[in-house]
């Protein structure tokens, strides 16, 4: 994978992992619900499609060649946003 391919696909997991926080905060109150089986149903419809749709959009980009410092790179931007995300969803 050339050093250009390398840098898109860095920051596409980046500001993936910020979205998917953002989401997670926004839907929050459904993936957190009281009933096991409703709480279940959410998480795993919300989970498929996220993933679903990050294995499309990697495949657009870099023929769906997944590294491990991709899903680093998601992850700490997740923990990043959804630290930013939860402070905003606290003020609403």
């Amino acid at each position: 994978m050339s050093l250009n391919l390398q840098i898109y696909t860095s920051l596409f997991s980046f500001s993936y992992g910020l979205i998917y926080a953002m989401f997670f905060n926004i839907f929050y109150r459904f993936l957190v619900y009281k009933k096991l089986f409703y709480k279940i149903i959410y998480n795993s419809i919300f989970t498929i499609f996220f993933t679903i749709l990050y294995i499309i959009l990697l495949t657009k980009i870099n023929k769906g060649i997944i590294h491990i410092y991709l899903l680093l790179i998601f992850l700490l931007s997740f923990f990043l946003g959804n630290k930013l995300f939860n402070k905003l969803r606290c003020k609403l």
